[in-house]
């Protein structure tokens, strides 16, 4: 089952589809910074063009007899997420982007450091291959931690690792490796992303990590738990007489849980008590709060969401 097959927002999850990784890199970045994220939305976003529409724009009998070569790199290199995309989808979020290109490893390095001692996550393409050039790949570096860089990658086979995952600068580097006919060299292409998001994740990234690599529901639905989050709680930029996300949970979950078992009786408790707590991370990993005044609206809000939730699952 793939999310994209309905309307629901994705979490931190594998693409579907060869070419579409600058689609996803865009949704998890939106997942970063606290804006839950549609593929169909992604993919305008970012201009994307699939094999089917870049087969129809280069196809032509005359080329493909006489011209095959020229054919098929015009229709391979059609597709996918251009910088030019990628650069516009952010804009259109209303987000500030900074396009980076380099030869040199220690501005690279300086580069991507830089931007996330600011808490803004970087979208960075690189070459896919270990052997030769390719058009790109693209996906999210989100964080750092005792050297170590957060990435998420939509496709992570070529570097034998998980979606979330952790790289070391040397592992970075060769992911930067490039090829030419004199041999291979680095080269380094960013797009540092800064928000004036109300919520974002990348101050906890690395704290939740290990959660979301060990429990894959939740990196599956994050989209959805963060979406109805969203909706619930809001992202006001200031609020009066804030109530924390984390306060909500601990003095709520009790009742919230006794009156769904009580009036739900076909809902099983295990799965209760999973939804419920992969609701609290997602809110207390994004450090949200709302007005106190607020307080019973929330509640009604989250139990219908949540009873919603268990449903959609059974």
């Amino acid at each position: 089952m793939y999310l994209e097959d309905y309307d629901i927002p994705v979490g931190f999850v594998d693409q579907f589809e060869d070419g579409t990784c600058g689609v996803y890199a865009l949704a998890h970045l939106m997942n970063l910074l606290g804006s839950p994220a549609y593929i169909e939305d992604a993919e305008l976003h970012t201009n994307f063009r699939s094999k089917s529409d870049s087969f129809k724009k280069h196809f032509t009998v005359y080329d493909t007899i006489f011209n095959f070569n020229w054919t098929k790199t015009k229709i391979l290199s059609g597709y996918g997420v251009k910088e030019k995309g990628m650069i516009s989808a952010v804009q259109k979020l209303g987000w500030k982007p900074t396009p980076f290109k380099t030869l040199s490893e220690m501005e690279a390095q300086e580069f991507i450091d830089e931007k996330l001692r600011m808490k803004s996550p970087i979208l960075l393409k690189v070459n896919y291959s270990k052997t030769l050039n390719d058009d790109g790949h693209w996906f999210v570096c989100g964080g750092i931690h005792k050297d170590k860089y957060i990435i998420i990658d939509s496709e992570p086979i070529a570097s034998n690792k998980g979606i979330l995952s952790l790289y070391s600068w040397e592992e970075l580097y060769r992911r930067n490796t490039w090829y030419n006919d004199e041999g291979k060299y680095f080269q380094f292409q960013a797009i540092g992303v800064e928000s004036n998001s109300k919520i974002s994740l990348m101050p906890k990234l690395f704290e939740y990590l290990g959660i979301l690599q060990k429990n894959l529901t939740l990196q599956y639905w994050w989209g959805l738990y963060l979406a109805d989050l969203v909706d619930i709680f809001g992202t006001k930029d200031k609020i009066n007489n804030p109530y924390s996300a984390e306060d909500f949970f601990k003095k709520y979950s009790g009742i919230i849980k006794e009156n769904i078992s009580y009036w739900i009786e076909k809902v099983e408790t295990k799965s209760l008590i999973q939804e419920l707590n992969n609701y609290r991370v997602v809110a207390v990993a994004y450090n949200m709060s709302f007005e106190k005044e607020r307080l019973e609206e929330v509640l009604v809000g989250f139990t219908t969401a949540l009873i919603g939730t268990l449903f959609f699952y059974q």
